[in-house]
């Protein structure tokens, strides 16, 4: 349905805009608390993992987690150095409020990106590249990941940025200095991105045959991604980040792909009206852009086996990928408005329907956050580590040592030297050979990659830190010989396990507050 009055176009997307800004907001409101007439802001903990470096690279201690410990720890170097910028000049909760709202901004930047590329195919304003700005803001784990302060919203935006520049200059012999710097940009955002900026530079070359561009290109990339790998060796002595480390090294392939499989097939399931509907928008009117854009869905999917699943069935590293099908679908529609010029308006309700239809289903488990009728995911327990880690800050002296298996929130809000039990942060815990048989395993798979190594001896009765998050990890419980060490706390309503008879903690707050 052409829309010719640029101004209603516009008015259109702003009214979108506004609406999802609305929406955003009370979703950021419900994932803060207030503690003691105090409101804090709070990010996905693994994204507090990043605050803590960010807060930590601000204030002059490096690129760091611990003081004085150079770990690669993340896989994010972008949103890591975005990070400490909010972290220089705000508070801490006020900081992850920064990240929070920026995130906002990801997603209706994307989402313009979206309109843009399907105006592209259709060379036209109309109801249906509206239709795609609207399907990347439907689509609730891209907003959730966004808005909880993760690389998704970031990545997927230099994505789409690299995509409309691929559109754009495709024909073009000579070499595109922005869509290496986009390139450039997405690497540091997540070293994966490669997965789908490579095959934009051999689509490149596949429309030119410019063969000196592609090796330029190309190169560019072997570059900075040989560039990266030797500052990470010079900086924290190792190629790897210790996250690569820990979720890929010394899994048996097979058992990694296996259990990678495992992890997509609920997501497919999830997508199984939206996915047949793109790939009908591929072949109908085929073009190979439209190719393209169907690949860089399926390497996402590939690459998610490659690595073995993930902790969280919210789709994290697909997700980037969903938009593109949803170009394919709204292309396929738009073609077949177009080839039915009879009850015209009865086909457009009948597509819209469509496209609500399938939507809710790729959204159906997420449907009670997306109305609020549930605490987003993980925000439940956001709070209960905060006050965990407000109260660990009170009754314990900066010498502490703290032991954690969530690495995010209580590191950040103490500021104390922490061990990662799960190893995230630790190279002996990621070095370990993974648990597979005896592994906790969620999701329908046999494990969980980066929850899979730990070795509570270590990490508890050898270290003897001040404060321990759990005695139990996995399969593994040590509460009874933990217990010889260790004495379960109350403070303010707060059981902690905390060392019995040290020195780095203020005994007699606590037994005030028992008072």
């Amino acid at each position: 349905m052409p829309i010719n009055n640029k101004k209603l176009v516009y008015i259109s997307l702003l009214t979108i805009a506004i609406l999802y800004i609305l929406w955003s907001a009370y979703f950021i409101n419900n994932t803060s608390t207030i503690i003691s007439g105090k409101r804090y802001f709070m990010l996905f903990d693994d994204a507090m993992i990043s605050m803590r470096y960010a807060w930590n690279f601000a204030h002059g201690n490096g690129l760091v987690w611990n003081k004085g410990e150079y770990i690669e720890g993340y896989t994010n170097l972008l949103l890591v150095l975005i990070m400490s910028i909010p972290n220089l000049i705000l508070s801490k909760p006020h900081a992850s409020l920064f990240i929070q709202i920026l995130g906002v901004f990801f997603c209706l930047g994307t989402a313009y990106l979206s309109y843009l590329i399907t105006k592209d195919f259709l060379k036209t304003e109309g109801i249906f590249p509206l239709l795609s700005f609207l399907g990347v803001l439907l689509y609730y784990p891209f907003s959730f990941w966004s808005l909880m302060g993760m690389e998704t919203g970031l990545l997927t935006f230099l994505l789409f940025l690299s995509i409309c520049r691929f559109l754009t200059t495709r024909e073009n012999d000579n070499i595109d200095y922005l869509f290496l710097l986009l390139i450039l940009l997405a690497f540091l955002t997540r070293m994966d991105s490669i997965i789908m900026t490579f095959p934009l530079v051999f689509f490149r070359f596949i429309e030119k045959r410019a063969k000196k561009r592609f090796l330029i290109e190309a190169g560019f990339i072997f570059l900075i991604v040989i560039l990266k790998l030797i500052l990470s060796k010079l900086y924290y002595n190792a190629w790897f980040p210790n996250t690569y480390t820990l979720k890929v090294r010394g899994h048996p392939p097979l058992e990694l792909y296996k259990n990678g499989l495992l992890f997509v097939i609920p997501f497919l399931k999830s997508i199984f009206l939206l996915l047949p509907f793109a790939f009908l928008g591929m072949v109908y009117k085929f073009d190979r852009n439209k190719l393209y854009l169907f690949i860089l869905f399926l390497m996402t999917v590939i690459y998610q086996i490659w690595t073995g699943g993930e902790p969280w069935n919210y789709w994290r590293i697909m997700t980037p990928a969903i938009p593109l099908l949803s170009i394919l679908f709204i292309v396929l529609l738009s073609n077949i408005a177009e080839k039915i010029k009879k009850w015209k308006i009865a086909v457009y309700l009948l597509e819209f329907f469509a496209f609500i239809i399938v939507f809710f289903i790729a959204n159906q488990k997420f449907i009670p956050e997306m109305i609020f009728q549930k605490i987003p995911f993980t925000v439940n327990s956001n709070f209960i580590l905060l006050n965990e880690a407000l109260a660990v800050d009170k009754i314990t002296k900066p010498s502490a040592t703290l032991a954690v298996t969530f690495a995010g929130i209580i590191p950040y809000f103490t500021d104390r030297s922490c061990h990662d039990m799960l190893g995230k942060t630790d190279r002996y815990i990621a070095g370990l050979p993974p648990r597979l048989k005896d592994s906790v395993a969620w999701h329908g798979m046999n494990f969980v990659p980066g929850h899979n190594k730990y070795d509570l001896h270590y990490s508890i009765l050898e270290k003897r830190p001040t404060y321990v998050q759990s005695f139990i990890s996995g399969k593994d419980n040590i509460t009874i010989e933990a217990s010889e060490i260790y004495d379960l706390v109350n403070y303010d309503g707060i059981e902690l396990r905390l060392k019995r008879g040290s020195d780095d903690i203020y005994w007699n707050k606590i037994r005030n507050a028992t008072r």
